[in-house]
């Protein structure tokens, strides 16, 4: 008789270090606009308060597995993230296109 499988439990998502917030946030750009900004961003991008937040509350929302609470809160950090790119150089038209998604949660 075979024993049943243990189900895998997926890992819970955590808040990114400081030093990884302009990897994330790229990865973010990525799968908004399709275009990754990895190495513009490792030199330009600026952490803010209410960006951290607004993340930390999204994977808060998921590991309670409030999901539409994460989209909705997911909606501030799109809000929010063109001020904490707005010093890079050569992302504008995508940082256009983030500014669209954000009234999409407005």
């Amino acid at each position: 008789m075979q024993q049943a499988a243990i189900p895998q439990i997926a890992p819970v998502p955590t808040l990114p270090e400081p030093s990884e917030m302009g990897a994330f946030v790229s990865g973010i750009i990525f799968g908004l606009t399709g275009d990754n900004h990895l190495d513009e961003l490792e030199h330009c991008f600026k952490s803010s308060e209410p960006l951290i937040e607004d993340v930390a509350q999204v994977l808060d929302d998921i590991k309670n597995l409030k999901l539409i609470a994460a989209a909705q809160d997911f909606g501030k950090v799109i809000w929010v993230l063109p001020d904490s790119i707005s010093e890079c150089h050569g992302i504008d038209e995508d940082v256009q296109k983030i500014k669209e998604w954000a009234q999409i949660f407005n």
